[in-house]
């Protein structure tokens, strides 16, 4: 069953769009994040081995899609890459 007939704000959940019909209980257990190639690494505070796995929501009146997930912006585990052009210095931000 989609999740979006259900009540919910998730857009995509470990990169799985939430339109479409998934094996959810499956999905949800493996928490793998297509992104990152493993585990999620968005983990509960109070339960630290459950990946929470919210790629990205839905936001305002339009419901616009909102990138939640920092790992979604990732190449080549940076989320900007330094550049150099005409005097301005782009710098780069790594994620561990």
């Amino acid at each position: 069953m989609p999740l979006s007939n259900i009540e919910t704000q998730i857009s995509e959940l470990f990169g799985i769009t939430t339109d479409g019909d998934a094996e959810w209980r499956e999905i949800v257990a493996r928490q793998h994040c297509p992104y990152l190639g493993r585990v999620c690494l968005k983990v509960r505070k109070s339960q630290p081995e459950i990946s929470i796995g919210t790629c990205t929501v839905r936001y305002g009146r339009q419901h616009a899609i909102v990138i939640i997930c920092p790992f979604r912006l990732l190449e080549r585990k940076q989320v900007f890459t330094a550049r150099h052009s005409r005097n301005q210095t782009v710098m780069a931000f790594p994620i561990s």
